[in-house]
């Protein structure tokens, strides 16, 4: 009704409970009460997930030892039964598959006490038989290699080609001072946000005040400059600003320290595993390494445990994180430029290449006016854990555009695309969805 606040429904029933069930609705939280299980739970709005309910029912839920997952056995069932897993931690849940579509279904069949029994686990680190990994194994066989993660439209040409990553990894991201490498990557990361419907945690300390972050943010999704006209573009306007706020709301969030809080390993790790329960994040960004303080004690000791600490949260929560590092004091070659850093080049230890799963660089070629060739900006693999992920060593160049801080391939038409518009107004997958006004030869 009302004015009330959303919370899962039946919610008093696990109150000093070590175990709750999860289910899709309140017939089925009844066919369970039925069935002799009482500690039962609903999501409030069937398959969404929202981050109101959760906030809602985290005194409730933080006690709880061992959640069971038994939504429904349908496409959005599987999908919603990810998120809370995501949440929740995976170490600490088992999931239900029904035979029939629902708990309600088992019940009327007859097959509750069956189906119940075969409770089955997540696949996190821990140890495993062949019976826990089979699935998996056979769907490898029926469908090949697991699926990665790459920025999905055309203005990335085949960067999925050369690399791409996987949940459960770290990548860690160097490049000379102000040759882009954080700009690159919050606009990597948003669309990676934007392709796979993912939420995006920020540490970003250099990039204070956080409003003014968020309008680098709000260019890059709109794909448009946010203080002027450029080229006969207009600026953004208000209606742009509260549309992206409408679809930035529960996908892409600053994390900072408050009050007297100080940014150190522990404090940020503790923070990703509250934003897990509270906004099921799927992507974590830091930005950069050196703004956290590393715990006293030998240094490179102290790299390699953190490394260590991040690889495992990434791997037990089945997140990515990606990890910006500035390189060591460079030198300059023969020809008196600096060569691209590698990941034996970030600053403290070689662990950077050798913990972290996969790695890029961001190098960029400025303008030369006595050639006048325009300048531009390589990426170029350091690292890919699994060889069908990309080529290390491989490149690929992009343009950037100065109003909106996007890349692009080298020598294609800027792309106008609004991630912030529903997907109803897209005109194609992978294609623009603006289309260039009459007055105008060409994209902005």
């Amino acid at each position: 009704s009302a004015g009330t606040k959303s919370i899962f429904y039946n919610i008093n029933s696990v109150i000093g409970q070590k175990e709750a069930y999860i289910v899709e609705g309140e017939f089925d939280v009844l066919a369970l009460y039925d069935f002799g299980i009482k500690n039962a739970i609903s999501v409030p709005n069937g398959a969404n997930d929202n981050d109101e309910y959760w906030k809602n029912s985290e005194p409730y839920l933080k006690d709880i030892e061992k959640f069971i997952i038994a939504v429904d056995n349908d496409e959005k069932g599987n999908i919603l039964k990810d998120k809370i897993a995501q949440r929740l931690g995976r170490w600490r849940c088992e999931f239900i598959e029904w035979q029939n579509k629902d708990a309600n279904g088992d019940l009327i069949d007859g097959c509750m006490d069956e189906t119940l029994s075969n409770r089955k686990q997540f696949p996190v680190s821990g140890t495993f038989k062949i019976e826990d990994l089979y699935s998996d194994i056979v769907d490898l066989y029926d469908n090949g290699l697991p699926d990665t993660i790459y920025p999905k439209h055309s203005c990335f040409g085949n960067f999925k080609d050369m690399f791409s990553l996987m949940r459960g990894h770290v990548c860690t991201v160097t490049g000379i001072p102000s040759h882009g490498k954080s700009n690159f990557s919050e606009w990597h990361v948003l669309n990676l946000i934007n392709d796979y419907n993912m939420k995006g945690s920020f540490f970003s300390p250099e990039h204070s005040p956080m409003h003014l972050h968020q309008v680098n943010f709000i260019q890059k999704a709109i794909g448009r400059n946010f203080w002027k006209d450029y080229d006969g573009i207009p600026r953004i306007n208000k209606e742009d600003i509260e549309r992206y706020k409408d679809w930035a709301n529960e996908k892409l969030y600053i994390t900072a320290p408050e009050k007297n809080e100080a940014p150190t390993w522990d404090w940020i790790l503790e923070k990703f595993k509250e934003q897990l329960f509270s906004y099921g994040i799927d992507i974590f960004v830091i930005d950069a390494f050196n703004k956290l303080i590393l715990p006293k004690g030998n240094k490179l000791d102290e790299i390699n445990n953190v490394l260590t600490r991040l690889t495992s949260f990434a791997q037990m929560n089945n997140c990515l994180v990606l990890l910006v590092a500035h390189p060591t004091k460079m030198k300059k070659n023969d020809s008196g430029v600096y060569d691209c850093p590698t990941l034996y080049d970030v600053s403290g230890s070689a662990d950077f290449r050798n913990q972290t799963h996969d790695g890029y660089g961001i190098y960029r070629y400025f303008d030369n006016p006595e050639t006048e060739l325009d300048g531009y900006t390589e990426f170029v693999n350091l690292k890919t854990k699994l060889s069908f992920q990309g080529e290390i060593g491989k490149k690929i160049q992009f343009d950037y555009d100065i109003p909106t801080g996007r890349y692009y391939i080298q020598g294609m038409a800027r792309p106008e695309f609004d991630m912030t518009r529903p997907l109803a107004d897209e005109i194609a997958p992978n294609e623009d969805f603006l289309q260039p006004k009459d007055e105008f030869d060409q994209p902005f």
